[in-house]
């Protein structure tokens, strides 16, 4: 046990010692009038989780295009919406709240239709929103705080969320942070940990969309894709993508009423009638 506890240690100190290149993000130019992946649309979002969303939804547009990549974003679009306001609807509390990790989903948010989240709130390292952003935001119940939800072994951003909620647990997280994830030590310790921490706020039917890797398959425009990519280790991708898999088949097992789909760098959790409120760690079960 204590050796467990002892690697955990390490990584989490090697991921939090870990400094962004200021020069190769400096290219993204995060302002407010160049927001791209800063605030992520409905079709960014639906482009890079299509391919884990439910079978029964992706059917019919998979067939229309025989099995080939679907090119038109504004169906992938439609069928994610629709998987989404579907699925919350048949929450017991209609009282919906959504959180983006990693981005300040002003954008997201305010494309589905009025009212059906009650509260809505992203968390981005740095809030670079216009007061007429942010009143906008405000008139919909939306805000933003700051915080770094990659900096493991800190609770505090999990902390505000709480207090922002009220308490509330979240009924849907997204999370999809792109070209930053290509220099975040992707150890598979700690992805569980974070994970594991996004679960436990999620409500009872909420459903979490949570990017594990950033491939230039996740953006529609192939065009102006991040050439960063070029630096994820294919060898370690592959082998911690097999992790995640089998990871997501313990889960399945144990905890039927918790459905999870895995798909190229991405994963889709939905936490069903009578889960746990927390899932264990892949390391206890077999």
């Amino acid at each position: 046990m204590k050796e467990g506890v002892k690697i955990i240690c390490e990584a989490i100190k090697a991921n939090n010692a870990i400094k962004f290149n200021n020069s190769i993000i400096s290219k993204f130019k995060p302002r407010e009038m160049k927001w791209r992946e800063y605030d992520s649309s409905m079709n960014d979002f639906a482009c890079t989780f299509f391919e884990c969303l439910p079978k029964e939804y992706t059917k019919d547009l998979v067939d229309k295009y025989n099995n080939k990549d679907v090119k038109d974003i504004r169906e992938k679009s439609t069928v994610f919406k629709k998987y989404i306001e579907e699925t919350l609807s048949k929450t017991k509390n209609h009282d919906l709240v959504a959180l983006e990790l990693g981005g300040t989903g002003s954008k997201v948010f305010s494309e589905f239709k009025k009212g059906f989240f009650k509260k809505t709130l992203g968390v981005c390292l740095n809030d670079i929103r216009s007061p007429v952003y942010e009143s906008m935001d405000l008139k919909r119940g939306h805000s933003v705080i700051m915080g770094d939800i990659l900096k493991t072994g800190n609770d505090d951003v999990y902390s505000k969320i709480i207090k922002k909620f009220q308490g509330r647990k979240v009924d849907l997280i997204i999370s999809r942070m792109m070209g930053p994830l290509c220099y975040y030590r992707n150890s598979p310790i700690i992805m569980e940990n974070i994970i594991r921490k996004i679960f436990s706020i999620l409500n009872e039917n909420g459903i979490v969309f949570f990017q594990i890797y950033y491939i230039k398959d996740h953006e529609f425009n192939k065009k102006t894709h991040y050439e960063i990519d070029k630096f994820i280790n294919t060898y370690l991708y592959n082998k911690n993508m097999k992790n995640v898999k089998i990871w997501a088949e313990r889960i399945k097992k144990h905890f039927p009423m918790i459905e999870v789909q895995v798909s190229k760098g991405v994963v889709r959790i939905h936490k069903g009638i009578g889960a746990p409120q927390e899932l264990p760690r892949v390391a206890t079960l077999s």
